[in-house]
């Protein structure tokens, strides 16, 4: 009984309860809001946004912020697609886009943690920088024609949820226990620099974890 009334008073549950009524009232509303093909959607067409916000709750948590991410995911799936279009093997490309997020996150850790830039303003000027290699690496084209094979991974589904969502459950549950046992200090409490660099190089490794599913990249990572 202890532990539930600690558990209730977290301000995470919070957040909890208004989305339990939210989805009630909505529910109520509109009961078709509640089929469970209509949540199952929700879920599939947020799957970007989960594995983003994934990594950047540690950098929220640690309290430092990462704007450069959406250039990051841009800058991925251009890539990406790019080489996937050429004719790269797939192993390979998906190598590439992870790289290519460890290396922003790399860099943005450098600056935030080390260098002790505000990272609002270091990933804001990363952001920039990506932009601009984007659109020189596309020479401002879209990238199209992304095979169907290709894009179909992500449309698979078990039951129902596509399976990138099995693949978010893995990051949500191994995550956070790899970065404790990495890290020797109280996340909540204490934030070093190492516990920086870890923080923002995750939400970039996460972005280059995301690889293009769409038939089109458009310059500057719009797709």
């Amino acid at each position: 009984m202890n532990s539930l009334r600690t558990l209730l008073k977290k301000r995470e549950m919070t957040s909890f309860f208004f989305l339990i009524l939210l989805f009630a009232v909505v529910g109520c509303i509109n009961p078709a809001f509640l089929a469970v093909s209509n949540i199952a959607a929700c879920f599939n067409s947020s799957v970007v946004f989960v594995i983003i916000s994934v990594g950047m709750a540690f950098t929220i948590m640690v309290g430092e912020i990462d704007v450069s991410v959406g250039s990051c995911l841009g800058m991925t799936a251009v890539v990406v697609g790019s080489m996937i279009c050429n004719g790269a093997s797939w192993a390979l490309a998906f190598a590439v886009g992870i790289l290519i997020g460890i290396i922003v996150g790399c860099i943005n850790g450098f600056g935030v943690a080390i260098m002790k830039a505000p990272s609002l303003i270091f990933t804001l000027g990363v952001n920039g920088i990506l932009r601009g290699l984007m659109f020189i690496y596309t020479n401002g084209a879209d990238v199209n024609n992304i095979p169907k094979s290709f894009k179909d991974i992500s449309a698979k589904a078990l039951p129902g949820i596509k399976i990138t969502y099995y693949f978010i459950a893995a990051l949500i549950l191994t995550i956070p226990t790899m970065m404790v046992n990495a890290m020797p200090t109280d996340i909540m409490t204490k934030t070093t620099d190492e516990l920086k660099q870890a923080a923002i190089l995750l939400t970039a490794r996460n972005a280059g974890l995301i690889q293009p599913t769409k038939g089109k990249i458009c310059e500057g990572g719009r797709r």
